[in-house]
């Protein structure tokens, strides 16, 4: 029996064939006598040489350090080795100019090794490779835009990674938003992670590989009060709802703000996550993180708590978004609660970061404690060329224990 993930992935692949042949047709079905056909194929041609390329190249360095070698997991002895990369990485983007309401994008990334000194299980670092990661046909009517293939949400304000989907994004009411978004495969294509578009399960087991994405921003106040609802459904895995609400107000010289994010899972009965019980139960976390801003400075708190039994649904659905860490997961694990701290000096081509924050969590019936330290740097020395660091201090009471991740990156923007 065909199942309706199939029967969808059929639909959106005649779909895309019932619109390229609807858009092409006219250029390509051309005779001698057919002056209008051939004007109108010039035409296509003109605005696609009239399209926008950047990119980026660069080079990118990593380095982990792990204090232990070794640790026991489950009567296992598991080995933890040190590792280092050094990867020449490129990216770039096409985009045509609208024609009769459509248009193109296109978009490469691709990674050679220099230096792979890491573990070949380790999926994504097989750098040496190639990826088409956006390639997709849009159409927009006044503030509506209709996109399909290979693509990136910009209007999503939780799923920044690239998709192969179908997406809706509407602006037509004034300071009210949508996006839709039904999307059957993920991929990554950042300067220090490239993953080929997968199942968008990532490896969970589900009878329906798809999600459904639903956004609604609202600014409430504009440039001083908004919030987001949302809603995802994920396979027969689970449903998630949440809000995102931010506030900011100028006083003189100063901006005083404030984010809080809540969000909970209603969790499939038998594919859902589970308690110490092996029981499912649903599940959900909340973030608040009050900031001050003067002049070039930040200064930003925050606390994040996941639910008691089963902690939270994570990165994988919404990409981490408000995690203020490097490498710090922990903030997702079963009844932890994670406090933190930030400071921010930026110009126009300089930023500096500093993050220390402290997770509590539980792991089976322990109560474990993982500390963090970031050092984030951003320096633009000379037009579109920057050099960018990533430096974590990770001390913790997990079996992994301590390390050291140290991430630099050199890229030139075109």
């Amino acid at each position: 029996m065909t199942s309706f993930s199939e029967k969808m992935q059929r639909h959106l692949l005649l779909t895309v064939f019932s619109i390229l042949v609807t858009f092409c047709t006219p250029a390509i079905v051309l005779s001698e006598d057919d002056s209008s056909n051939h004007s109108l194929f010039t035409t296509i041609m003109e605005e696609l040489k009239r399209g926008e390329v950047n990119g980026t190249v660069g080079l990118y360095y990593e380095l982990t350090d792990y204090e232990q070698s070794t640790f026991v997991e489950e009567e296992e002895v598991m080995q933890l080795d040190d590792s280092r990369l050094l990867i020449p990485y490129f990216q770039i983007e096409y985009q045509s100019r609208v024609y009769k309401r459509f248009s193109l994008g296109i978009g490469f990334t691709g990674y050679v090794h220099i230096i792979k000194d890491v573990e070949e299980e380790d999926a994504f670092r097989d750098f040496e490779r190639f990826l088409t990661h956006k390639l997709f046909l849009q159409y927009d009517i006044s503030k509506t835009t209709l996109r399909l293939g290979r693509i990136e949400l910009e209007d999503s304000l939780f799923l920044t990674d690239y998709y192969k989907a179908l997406s809706l994004s509407l602006r037509e009411i004034e300071n009210i938003g949508f996006l839709f978004a039904y999307i059957e495969e993920v991929a990554e294509a950042d300067i220090d992670k490239l993953t080929d578009f997968q199942d968008i399960n990532r490896g969970d087991t589900s009878i329906d590989d798809h999600l459904v994405a639903m956004e609604i921003p609202v600014d409430i106040i504009p440039e001083s009060f908004s919030a987001t609802l949302y809603y995802y459904h994920q396979g027969n895995l689970y449903d998630l709802y949440g809000k995102h609400v931010e506030f900011s107000h100028n006083f003189n010289e100063v901006t005083l703000g404030l984010y809080v994010d809540y969000y909970a899972t209603h969790e499939d009965s038998k594919n859902g996550m589970r308690n110490i019980q092996d029981e499912v139960e649903d599940t959900d976390i909340y973030h608040i993180s009050p900031f001050v801003e003067y002049e070039n400075f930040a200064l930003t708190a925050g606390y994040i708590q996941a639910d008691r039994n089963v902690g939270a649904r994570e990165g994988g659905l919404i990409d981490d978004y408000f995690n203020p860490f490097n490498e710090g997961d922990r903030v997702y694990e079963p009844d932890a609660k994670t406090v933190y701290g930030s400071v921010e000096y930026h110009t126009d081509h300089i930023i500096v970061e500093i993050v220390y924050g402290e997770t509590t969590f539980r792991d089976d019936l322990l109560r474990l404690k993982e500390r963090e330290l970031d050092l984030n740097g951003s320096l633009e020395f000379w037009k579109n060329v920057k050099l960018e660091t990533e430096f974590a201090i990770v001390n913790s009471e997990s079996p992994e224990g301590d390390f050291v991740l140290l991430e630099t990156a050199l890229t030139y923007e075109f």
